[in-house]
């Protein structure tokens, strides 16, 4: 069933439940199509992996997520279609209060009643401040119509029309309380010549998405991190659902078959002696799969004797092995054991193959080669299992190492080195200023409210600019360990809505100056790095502008910089730099 059909359609509840009772059927039936157990409802699988799901998605998610998409077209655009809603729905109110009437339509309602939701996510960043005073998202509180005292109705002004660039006029609105008033003055709110606009909070870039509008729209449930662990791309789907069966004791064992039906007697065909078939014990309790998990605990140095799968399956997922390759075996060999566990299992019971250690043995291996051949080495080498276990010992140091200094700035020119940093509820920016001889002309250190790395980043360089700017200086040369923040500067990458208003003031700041910015390496910028940490610990802004008052840390670092003391950068190889064949063809 093509999904995007819910674009335009709006069925009812109860057909979709009719449709996900066929996907449910078709899901479990077997082979030959004959009907079977249905092991898990559509309504358990229909979560994320990381909160304990299959990654499927209800049908009425989607729908909704489609339904929030026109909503957004509808508030964001300026098309055809939205301006005939408007005539038509809205023609003399704000959209948010417009609700829906028995004898409207169907697409209209469906979007009437995830309104609300949606408007949550839709934030205004303000240009010429033509959005809704009252009713729209422009501030950190939300819709400010919804922190009036109940009774006091709205009423449509513009934010242009109480602000005028530089002062307030409270009285074109309607009464404003002190607290909303507070928070106002606080954003130091200006005007651009642009158009206002519209965010999507649910995504970086601030653009709508169907996806970021399924997972804020359905009901999450609480997240399991271990259950993630089970789906790795690099192994059949069957087999990871599969022990995702076992964790929710969703598989035909004898005993959880007697839990719905009547009391059998069988017992497990992988032991020689009568044991009743339970689930610890055909993966855990068989002497068979006692001997499979001893055999490669001991050649991968792992433990082989476990209380549950769980546990089993964490301590394989949580060791720290020496190297990457057997890093990757770690995560995928205790999957695959408990899959070929289970087919012997039913080739004994339903089939003519009995239990054989050495085959089971072979099957293993050769499905884990397989798989590190194709994820690790692309087939372009033949790994034998011999190889493989010598990797466990060999330590492959996928590290490189480099000599990174702190460039002075030219002659006439100052350089700003700034950094943010975000730790736990507490955000703060540092960056020093210095001239072409390494000579400091001042440092900061300074906290703000609570925000992101990237926003602290974006403040921290602001501060920097505006100082210098305050104080005559400009010829600048910028210089930030973000990466991205540079490239935003210059308009080299889409700026997100949560940076947006910071990064144009940062480009207002430099009208009329001589300047540049560059990236350099963290390493290189280990003032600035500093400063921004010590802005945890106070409550107020921070500047030295004599070198003896800087903190004895920072006095260090300053000098060993104007020295052109060198500084090492250690850092991982990227996977392109990582050539593992010829690793192995070295085992």
């Amino acid at each position: 069933m093509p999904s995007h059909l819910l674009d335009v359609m709006h069925p009812p509840s109860t057909v979709f439940e009719i449709i996900e009772k066929e996907f449910n059927r078709f899901f479990w039936s077997g082979v030959d199509g004959a009907k079977r157990q249905h092991w898990a409802s559509c309504d358990n699988l229909s979560f994320p992996y990381t909160e304990g799901g299959a990654n499927f998605r209800k049908l009425m998610d989607i729908c909704k997520a489609y339904s929030a998409k026109q909503w957004w077209r509808f508030r964001t655009q300026d098309s055809l279609w939205s301006q005939f809603l408007k005539a038509k729905f809205s023609p003399r109110s704000h959209p948010v209060t417009i609700k829906w009437r028995s004898g409207q339509s169907h697409n209209w309602k469906s979007m009437a009643d995830i309104k609300e939701k949606v408007e949550m996510a839709i934030f205004w960043n303000i240009g010429r401040g033509n959005v809704s005073f009252w009713y729209d998202q422009w501030t950190s509180l939300g819709p400010l119509y919804k922190l009036l005292p109940t009774g006091t109705v709205p009423n449509r002004s513009v934010i242009r029309d109480a602000f005028n660039g530089q002062n307030w006029y409270w009285n074109v609105c309607v009464d404003v309380p002190d607290n909303i008033k507070d928070h106002i003055l606080h954003m130091n709110l200006k005007f651009y010549d642009e158009e206002d606009k519209p965010c999507w909070m649910k995504t970086n870039s601030g653009s709508f998405s169907t996806g970021s509008a399924w997972n804020f729209l359905r009901s999450p449930r609480r997240e399991v991190p271990f259950m993630s662990k089970l789906w790795n791309k690099s192994i059949p789907f069957k087999m990871s659902f599969f022990v995702w069966r076992i964790l929710k004791s969703k598989v035909p064992t004898e005993d959880i078959i007697n839990r719905a039906h009547t009391n059998d007697t069988s017992n497990c065909v992988c032991c020689r002696i009568a044991q009743p078939e339970t689930l610890n014990h055909i993966f855990l309790g068989v002497p068979l799969a006692a001997a499979v998990w001893n055999h490669f605990g001991c050649q991968f140095g792992m433990p082989s004797h476990f209380n549950s799968l769980q546990l089993a399956l964490d301590t394989w997922w949580n060791s720290r092995p020496s190297n990457l390759v057997i890093a990757f075996v770690f995560k995928i060999c205790p999957i695959i054991i408990t899959w070929f566990l289970w087919k012997t299992r039913c080739s004994g019971k339903y089939g003519s193959k009995k239990p054989f250690l050495p085959r089971i043995f072979h099957q293993i291996c050769q499905n884990i080669l397989n798989v590190v051949r194709l994820q690790l080495l692309n087939f372009k080498y033949d790994l034998s299992w011999m190889e493989l276990t010598c990797l466990l010992e060999k330590k492959m140091a996928f590290k490189v190492c480099m000599i990174v200094f702190w460039k002075r700035p030219a002659i006439n020119f100052l350089k700003i080195n700034s950094d943010g940093s975000h730790k736990d509820e507490s955000s703060g920016g540092g960056g020093v200023i210095r001239d072409s001889q390494g000579k400091m002309i001042m440092a900061y250190s300074i906290p703000f409210d609570e925000v992101s790395s990237n926003v602290a980043e974006a403040k921290a360089l602001l501060f920097g600019i505006q100082w210098s700017i305050q104080n005559g200086i400009n010829s600048l040369e910028l210089e930030t360990d973000s990466m991205i923040l540079a490239a935003w500067v210059k308009d080299v990458f889409k700026i997100p809505w949560q940076v947006d208003a910071t990064i144009k003031e940062i480009k207002r700041a430099l009208i009329g100056t001589s300047w540049s910015i560059q990236h350099c390496f963290r390493e290189a910028n280990k003032v600035a790095d500093t400063l921004a940490s010590l802005s945890h610990s106070s409550q107020t802004n921070k500047l030295y502008n004599n070198f003896d008052d800087l903190p004895l840390k920072v006095k260090g670092l300053i000098n060993l910089d104007k020295a052109g003391f060198p500084n090492f950068r250690v850092r991982n190889k990227k996977a392109k730099e990582i050539n593992l064949s010829d690793v192995v063809h070295n085992v």
